[in-house]
């Protein structure tokens, strides 16, 4: 998921700074956003046993917000009856492995003792528990869980590595990370960036140079891959290197004036989906969608509705036969919406493309009445009028298509659980972070050939335990 980043004060002359200045000012931003509140009755403690009946097969759709890895009496229900696609994990407590892996294995057992799949256990982590940056200041960047696990480096430093050390760094860093992430039942992980290094991105990114993103994300995911049954989930589809503006904020729109400076930002994208196909990966990649716009690729809809950008391209031209998945669903201008505007949306986006939805854990059983109620043809009429109005489409013709993308869709979420083992069948009953030592050390040993200021950095993590 996008940073959303806390803002500094910036004097009118920044507009007029080189792109160095902005470069370094983007440093600055850095905050986690909470997803809204939402009415207690979405919530799915307040389905009927009817309307889940009808609902089973569409709750698979959704990855479900919850701020804190706890365990919750009305998800382990819906887990036994109506599972969620997945969970995805904010840690606004600033809990440990501990409460993370004893969560993800409660979940977990209860669907293997009901004889469900597994499901998708994710958290934000890209690299950013080590704070230094290029410049010499000490950025946060994002790595949710840090207690138990070995701090990594943002992004931008893999992408320095690779002129010295090949594609060394970008391997340490999936291998640790899948073997650690395993090792606390995490199997989704929201991972490294393929956006360019420019703009809100200079940190998380590789590199503004779209071959070297490419080289270093086919190295990180063949090595989470092979270090444990983890899935990268890649993002921001189409690339928001190149966009003015914060999704979290504001409608983000591609500044891409040519369709060859759009393609540049694609490029991350095609080569490593050509990779996963060529090497068995297709179930090891997952693609998380931006809420950006792109008026050269899609005039008329953000990326989360497009199903120009989520089909036509994505999935048909470059063939991406993973898991689709949404950023999360209640920013921007979605956050303002309410009731049958906001289903609305969410009917829309599933049938534009995405394949999981992320949803707070308020909106579940709300989500869960409004696809059941497109898919059996019970909508009220104001929810068809909000449908027809949001999707163009006479509701009919949607119900047909909604049909068709239940098919489509459930066949790619559950051939991809098919392949994961359950959660806590990969638990680990010590601190994940003692399974990578020899690889943490060369990791660390790599930063400090890179620069010499990462000598200061590093002794307190070298000799943690």
């Amino acid at each position: 998921m996008r940073n959303k980043f806390a803002r500094f004060a910036i004097l009118p002359l920044l507009i007029f700074a080189s792109l160095t200045s902005f470069a370094q000012s983007a440093e600055d931003y850095f905050a986690t956003p909470s997803p809204p509140d939402a009415p207690l009755t979405e919530a799915y403690s307040q389905l009927t046993a009817s309307q889940t009946a009808s609902a089973r097969r569409l709750s698979r759709f959704f990855l479900v917000e919850q701020p804190s890895a706890i365990v919750s009496t009305a998800l382990l229900d819906a887990f036994k009856r109506d599972p969620p696609g997945g969970l995805v994990f904010w840690n606004f407590s600033h809990a440990g492995w501990q409460d993370l892996a004893k969560t993800t294995a409660r979940y977990s057992q209860i669907l293997k003792e009901n004889g469900q799949l597994p499901a998708f256990f994710s958290i934000d982590d890209e690299g950013g528990g080590l704070t230094f940056s290029p410049s010499g200041r000490n950025i946060p960047g994002i790595q949710r869980f840090r207690q138990g696990f070995t701090d990594l480096a943002h992004g931008v430093w893999l992408g320095k590595s690779l002129a010295h050390f090949g594609t060394e760094l970008c391997d340490l860093h999936g291998r640790i990370m899948g073997q650690e992430l395993a090792a606390a039942g995490v199997n989704f992980p929201l991972t490294l960036v393929s956006d360019l290094a420019q703009r809100l991105f200079i940190l998380r990114g590789v590199s503004i140079d779209p071959t070297e993103v490419a080289t270093c994300l086919k190295s990180f995911t063949k090595s989470m891959a092979s270090a444990g049954p983890v899935i990268a989930v890649t993002k921001h589809f189409p690339g928001l290197g190149q966009n003015s503006g914060d999704t979290h904020d504001v409608e983000s729109i591609s500044t891409a004036k040519t369709l060859v400076d759009a393609d540049r930002h694609l490029f991350p994208f095609r080569d490593l989906i050509n990779f996963a196909n060529s090497n068995g990966l297709q179930s090891r990649l997952s693609v998380m969608s931006s809420h950006g716009k792109f008026p050269l690729l899609d005039p008329n809809h953000l990326t989360t509705e497009s199903s120009i950008l989520l089909d036509d391209i994505l999935r048909d031209r470059f063939g991406f036969q993973g898991v689709r998945v949404s950023d999360a669903m209640w920013m921007g201008g979605y956050g303002n919406l309410q009731g049958d505007s906001l289903y609305a949306v969410y009917v829309n986006a599933f049938v534009s493309g995405l394949d999981i939805l992320m949803i707070p854990g308020s909106r579940f059983g709300g989500a869960l009445r409004a696809f059941q109620q497109v898919d059996d043809g019970s909508a009220s009429t104001n929810f068809r009028l909000a449908l027809e109005a949001r999707s163009g489409l006479k509701f009919d013709n949607l119900r047909e298509k909604f049909g068709r993308r239940v098919t489509e869709s459930l066949g790619r979420i559950d051939f991809t659980l098919r392949t994961l083992p359950y959660s806590h069948e990969t638990v680990s009953g010590s601190p994940p972070r003692n399974l990578r030592v020899r690889d943490r050390a060369r990791y660390y040993e790599i930063l400090r050939a890179l620069d010499s200021r990462w000598s200061g950095q590093l002794p307190a993590e070298l000799q943690r335990p």
